[in-house]
């Protein structure tokens, strides 16, 4: 590899790096805001991630959709802040009694 590469290699990993860094920032953020807290229980509960999505039509296409993407957010979000993640899921347990 010549240098340009290397240096190419380089500030492209310190890109991620950093927008990975800047992401997860963001999220510590929105789930230490008791808005983002907010924002994200209705998210979760409109997207269907604690509930079934069947509908025996074709809606269960897109209800699944939504649910996927949710469930991305959802993983990322447990990892980056499991302790208010964990809050907010017995939050939303509670409120479905």
């Amino acid at each position: 590899m010549n240098s340009a590469n290397e240096e190419s290699i380089e500030e492209r990993n310190l890109r991620v790096r950093v927008e990975k860094e800047n992401y997860e920032m963001a999220i510590r953020a929105i789930l230490t805001a008791k808005e983002g807290q907010f924002f994200f229980k209705r998210f979760f509960a409109k997207a269907k991630i604690f509930s079934k999505t069947f509908t025996g039509n074709s809606q269960t296409y897109f209800n699944e959709g939504q649910r996927e993407m949710a469930l991305e957010y959802f993983k990322d979000f447990s990892r980056i802040c499991p302790v208010e993640m964990s809050e907010l899921w017995l939050s939303i347990i509670e409120e479905e009694k």
